[in-house]
């Protein structure tokens, strides 16, 4: 996902300025089957860019100070189950393909 933020309540300083990224689990299930636990999920990075007043008023493409981009971390088991379109990896804290529950 990529977008402008643009509903922003309150007032952005405009000293606020850089990129935070954070990453952690962001999908939890394939296909409607859910991982056992949080910590099982797929890895996903968000990226937030904060930009100086200057360089939106200076911009014609982009009105917002602030960018969000988001992606999974498309390991070779993420892309595998994908399309499969089925758990094909045991999690490490307890998600496994059908099948395999023990």
């Amino acid at each position: 996902a990529e977008y402008d933020i643009n509903d922003i309540d309150g007032v952005l300083p405009d000293d606020l300025v850089g990129v935070l990224y954070r990453n952690g689990a962001g999908k939890f299930g394939v296909n409607g089957q859910r991982v056992q636990h949080v910590l099982d999920a797929d890895g996903l990075v968000l990226r937030i860019e904060f930009k100086p007043p200057e360089e939106v008023e200076t911009s014609s493409s982009s009105s917002s100070r602030v960018k969000f981009t988001s992606r999974f971390v498309e390991t070779e088991g993420f892309r595998e189950e994908r399309e499969a379109r089925e758990f094909t990896k045991r999690g490490t804290f307890g998600t496994a393909p059908r099948g395999l529950r023990s």
